[in-house]
Parts: C-alpha cells; structure tokens; sequence
C-alpha cells in the first residue's frame, strides 16, 4: 500500500458501511462527510498504532478490490483489518485470504492469529468459523475476538 490508495481505501471504507448508512435516513451529503470524517479517524488510528503492521491493498486483475493490514510483530499474528468491496464478497475470496495466512503463520511459527469481528457481521463471524477460529477472552462491547491456533 502506498498514499496513493488512501482514495480507495475511503471507497473502500463508505462502501463497507452503505447499508448502515442507508438505514439512518441522512441526506447523502452527510452521509458522505459522516464516512468522511470516520474513515479520516480510522485511518490516522490505523496509522499511529499499527505503523509497523503489514498494510496490502489486495487487487484482482490488477484493480484494488481489499485491504488487509496485518500485524505479523504480535504473537500470536493480528489482523488488524481484512475488507473487500461489496461486490467482492462471497466469492471465496476472504477464505482464500485466510487460508493463505493461516498457511504462513504455520510456516513461520506465528503461533496462530488473532482477529476481531463486529457481533453485527455473522457472515464473515461464520467465515472465521469455518476456518477454525474459535471464541477468545475478549473486552470489548461491540466485537468478538477470534483466535486460530496452528495446530
């Protein structure tokens, strides 16, 4: 990932939070300065406390179609974010993504990988499932934290 993806990762980030969105009856204007604003703190959040973490643009036929940023410093392993269009999604994709890593960290001793998951998305809780993640200790009122262990 360069600067020059930040444009797309705030496609990305809009589009990711559309059907949220169209629920809250905003005019589109604020809609778009919202998700604006909220991607703008995201991102400076991302940057600041995962400056040392892996940050991909994941491309299919050379056009931008994910994100995964990946702290591969954390034992075990964290994703920090894993994200693809909408269009995207559904298409294997995300299980390719995961088997991929889950194939890494068992090769390069990662011990596991950790990752967290909004109780609003049970696909992609249902995704990591399938994958073998399982239900960690976790603090927060708004995500579940996942776990895989290299077995």
């Amino acid at each position: 990932m360069t600067g020059a993806d930040t444009l797309f990762l705030r496609s990305l980030y809009r589009a990711g939070r559309a059907e949220e969105m169209a629920r809250t009856g905003w005019p589109a204007e604020e809609v778009t300065h919202f998700l604006d604003d909220q991607f703008r703190l995201q991102h400076h959040h991302f940057t600041t406390h995962y400056a040392h973490a892996n940050n991909a643009i994941v491309t299919a036929d050379g056009a931008a179609i994910g994100r995964l940023m990946l702290d591969r410093t954390a034992r075990p392993w964290r994703v920090i974010e894993v994200a693809f269009l909408p269009s995207m999604q559904g298409h294997g994709l995300g299980s390719a993504l995961l088997r991929w890593l889950q194939q890494a960290a068992r090769t390069e001793t990662a011990g596991g990988i950790d990752l967290h998951v909004a109780f609003d998305n049970p696909r992609a809780e249902a995704l990591y499932r399938r994958l073998g993640f399982e239900e960690a200790p976790n603090d927060s009122a708004t995500h579940r934290r996942l776990l895989w262990t290299v077995s």
